[in-house]
């Protein structure tokens, strides 16, 4: 077979979204990047008629929603990736803390006939209500994210939440400016610790994980 036809097979095989009017290639893969492993799930358009910063937005926002909607099952959500090359492509990005959350619920499923609650299963279990959990149920990985919040804020945690869309941590720190929120990407302590999002008010900071 020619490596012509050999592309012409891939690109049919390939799964095809049709959203809003617009055409996608979806396409599934992994991250290369050690500092934000996961998965990554992208919508490659297939014509490029120009479409504007705006509408690739409000698309985007729909495609996350309808996405987090079927996966919210699983305990996963995805989250928009913007640090893509290639801005036609509409990317996301699923946590590869996620799939641990699966990986442990499985396992202690498996090896747990009664109803006895063991170490980091309450932390881990999906819940559309948020659930308050101490440090001591965490798992050893989430126990040294917030160790690590913890340094950087300066302050210790009052709360533990485990939400639909993940963990997130209260630490008590008081500011004298008004409350504000800020992306992820700043400072970069708070994203080589893969902190979600970071919210602050006048005596406290929550950091989404």
């Amino acid at each position: 077979m020619s490596l012509i036809n050999e592309i012409k097979e891939m690109l049919s095989e390939v799964t095809k979204v049709n959203f809003k009017g617009n055409k996608f290639v979806l396409k599934i893969d992994v991250n290369e990047d050690p500092n934000k492993k996961g998965i990554k799930v992208q919508f490659l358009p297939t014509t490029f008629a120009g479409m504007s910063k705006q509408q690739q937005d409000e698309i985007a926002m729909e495609l996350g929603a309808k996405l987090n909607q079927g996966l919210a099952q699983l305990g996963l959500t995805v989250e928009r990736d913007r640090e893509l090359k290639d801005k036609t492509i509409l990317g996301f990005f699923i946590y590869i803390e996620y799939l641990d959350k699966i990986i442990i619920n499985a396992l202690n499923q498996a090896a747990q006939p009664s109803n006895e609650i063991k170490e980091g299963e309450k932390a881990n279990k999906p819940s559309t209500k948020p659930i308050e959990v101490s440090f001591k149920e965490l798992t050893p990985l989430q126990k040294k994210k917030v160790q690590a919040f913890e340094k950087i804020v300066g302050g210790k945690h009052s709360q533990i939440l485990n939400t639909i869309h993940g963990m997130v941590l209260k630490i008590d720190k008081e500011f004298t400016d008004n409350s504000y929120r800020l992306n992820a990407d700043y400072p970069k302590t708070l994203k080589a610790a893969k902190a979600r999002w970071v919210e602050t008010s006048k005596d406290n900071v929550k950091i989404g994980f």
